[in-house]
């Protein structure tokens, strides 16, 4: 059984389902969903057996919000690299070049982010951040927690120099929970 129905899902609570594809959470429990990125791990590991699952109802009162992160980036790049970004098991990589505006890199991250279907989150800009908005509401939704992560052990493009003009590294993006 599981919580976090998104809001495209048609599935009843409570109601039993014998899913024999990720197509079939994504359709009853919504793309992204808890569901959804479960059948993604078990048809991945056992594509051979069916699973069941059962929506449980979302919950309601303190907490039943959805978390919100929000990401800044900051420019410009004075390297060209890869930066990449490592939610739950879904890695994202955009490549920057020198002289690449934060709203550039910023831009580019969010269209990565959306283009991906099984993203728990929605990812949106305001004023300049990256806003990622948990698909699922309550604790279902709110361990999704997007990690800013160097995946294939490059350095990141955003670094700037110090006046002793060795290069420094500056965070490129921090996530803070809002």
């Amino acid at each position: 059984m599981m919580t976090g129905l998104t809001g495209e899902a048609i599935a009843e609570v409570g109601q039993w389902y014998k899913l024999y594809s990720v197509n079939d959470a994504r359709s009853l429990f919504g793309a992204g969903s808890v569901g959804a990125l479960m059948a993604i791990q078990h048809f991945a590991t056992c594509p051979e057996l069916p699973l069941f699952m059962a929506p449980l109802p979302a919950p309601t009162g303190t907490g039943a919000q959805a978390a919100v992160f929000k990401m800044t980036v900051s420019g410009p790049a004075t390297g060209s690299g890869i930066l990449s970004i490592a939610v739950l098991d879904m890695q994202f990589a955009i490549g920057v070049i020198v002289g690449s505006t934060a709203a550039s890199v910023t831009s580019a991250l969010v269209a990565a982010f959306n283009a991906n279907t099984d993203f728990p989150f929605v990812a949106t800009i305001d004023n300049g951040d990256i806003v990622l908005t948990s698909k699922t509401t309550g604790p279902a939704g709110n361990w999704f927690s997007p990690v800013f992560n160097p995946n294939f052990g490059e350095r990141s493009p955003m670094v700037s120099r110090s006046r002793s003009s060795r290069p420094r590294r500056v965070r490129a993006a921090s996530i803070r929970p809002r």
